[in-house]
């Protein structure tokens, strides 16, 4: 008997378990049944506490969530709807002006006339040191050609070096130099170089670099050093071609400085080192007349270095073209 009831109360506590069970299965399959209107709605948005956490999480600060908004950080207001928010140039910050990449001429030259006052001084003569003080004018037809003439007095500058003494001295050898009076040329110069560059990182320094060449007019005449108390000489005009190289670091729009190396070629007397007649060597026989004090034509190049200032006329320009 007591067997029969065990029986029965374990039937129907199996048979309640297994409601149970199906009822739960049920439930779940209905939850994943999906619609159509239900697919196409999009996903909800996460609340603001998840992602204020998120935030945090991930380092985030307020100025880059206003930043991705839009919003400025000193009391600026996010673009109105349909407005495009600004934008910033990179690399660039507030106060800041931007560097270009290529950049327009820091001084333009075509149309301008540049004055070129230097001081000039010979190289190449060991005997006698030629300085001089010049002034040159060009106008630049283009920005890298330019017509110019300039202009060199050596009269009263001239100087004999030490070599020239100590070899009379120690030697009696009198060596025939030249004096020179002044240079006048007309000169066509031709700019292919321009740049920069950046100076103790603080100052960016724009230069150029040309080359020149040009014909003109040299006086000259022979010292008298073979007999002093009876030859005396007379300038003489020459034709005389130069050309040269030179750079200059522009310290404003319209002022630079500038270093310029040039070389004048031409023929000149010299002084005849004849003194006198080989079959009566008196003082009587020597030549009286001048032309037989010269020498032999000879082939002359002085090598100068001129260092002064160019100031470009008018100070001010206008761009062609805007940036």
């Amino acid at each position: 008997m007591n067997r029969g009831k065990n029986l029965l109360w374990l039937m129907c506590v199996l048979g309640a378990a297994a409601c149970l069970f199906s009822a739960g299965v049920t439930a779940q399959e209905a939850d994943m049944t999906f619609g159509v209107d239900e697919t196409e709605q999009p996903a909800e948005e996460p609340v603001e506490s998840e992602q204020v956490f998120a935030d945090e999480e991930m380092g985030a600060t307020d100025e880059d969530v206003l930043s991705s908004l839009g919003i400025e950080e000193e009391g600026g207001e996010a673009p109105e709807e349909g407005e495009a928010a600004p934008k910033k140039e990179p690399g660039v910050e507030k106060g800041e002006h931007p560097i270009w990449a290529v950049q327009q001429i820091y001084a333009v030259k075509g149309g301008r006339f540049e004055l070129m006052p230097f001081y000039g001084i010979s190289m190449n003569d060991p005997y006698i040191v030629h300085s001089c003080f010049g002034v040159g004018l060009n106008y630049y037809i283009t920005e890298v050609l330019a017509l110019g003439v300039n202009f060199l007095w050596f009269q009263g500058f001239n100087a004999d070096t030490d070599t020239m003494f100590h070899v009379g001295r120690s030697y009696r050898l009198a060596v025939p130099v030249n004096e020179y009076q002044l240079n006048a040329n007309l000169n066509f110069s031709y700019v292919p170089l321009y740049g920069k560059f950046a100076l103790f990182n603080e100052w960016i320094v724009h230069w150029d670099a040309w080359i020149i060449g040009g014909v003109g007019l040299m006086r000259t005449k022979p010292v008298p050093m073979i007999d002093p108390d009876i030859r005396s000489f007379d300038w003489n005009n020459l034709l005389s071609f130069n050309v040269g190289i030179g750079g200059r670091i522009f310290l404003s729009r319209f002022l630079a400085v500038f270093l310029e190396i040039r070389d004048y070629m031409f023929m000149e007397k010299v002084e005849n080192q004849a003194v006198q007649n080989e079959d009566n060597p008196n003082d009587e026989n020597w030549p009286n007349d001048s032309a037989n004090w010269y020498g032999p034509d000879v082939f002359t190049s002085n090598v100068m270095v001129h260092a002064g200032v160019s100031i470009f006329i008018p100070f001010t320009f206008d761009y062609e073209l805007t940036k």
